[in-house]
């Protein structure tokens, strides 16, 4: 949910999670693939690149 009282926040928590500060949320659906130790390892905001799949790119990102 936006943030009315604070147009400088993009999302107003709670009711939203708290990690959409962590992670920086700008757009949702926003994935963010993370390693066994929590790290980023990539992320997909709203839509796959034209022309891929949505498995693809996440096998992509899982192989480098």
């Amino acid at each position: 949910m936006r943030d009315a009282k604070n147009p400088n926040n993009l999302w107003a928590c709670p009711p939203s999670p708290v990690q959409v500060n962590e992670f920086k949320v700008v757009k949702i659906p926003h994935m963010f693939i993370l390693n066994k130790k929590g790290a980023v390892e990539g992320e997909i905001i709203e839509n796959p690149p034209e022309g891929k799949l949505l498995e693809r790119v996440i096998l992509e990102i899982l192989e480098s």
